[in-house]
């Protein structure tokens, strides 16, 4: 699981997060602008983050589903049968 690769796509996740975030807080903080050119960027503003939050939501169930999968191979693997297995096994990594 330590795989370079998963760290940078964490990385781009969370750039993606903080991207979408300030957007967001950009289009609240210019709501009461009436000028046409403001309006229009908003708008453009508003459907690259529609785009940009499902692209972000893909993303995360992509990797939801990959460590689900990562899980179930390793209580296979290991036949953990309980909870207590499972947990009791990823301290003895750790160590």
């Amino acid at each position: 699981m330590n795989n370079p690769e998963h760290g940078h796509q964490q990385e781009l996740i969370f750039d993606l997060s903080q991207v979408i975030e300030s957007a967001q807080q950009l289009l609240n903080n210019t709501e009461q602008s009436t000028c046409l050119l403001c309006q229009s960027t908003r708008v453009k503003l508003t459907d690259a983050l529609q785009m940009a939050g499902a692209a972000l939501t893909r993303c995360e169930d992509t990797r939801l589903a990959s460590m689900i999968a990562a899980t179930r191979v390793a209580n296979e693997l290991f036949d953990d049968r309980s909870g207590e297995a499972k947990l009791l096994r990823s301290f003895q990594r750790q160590s």
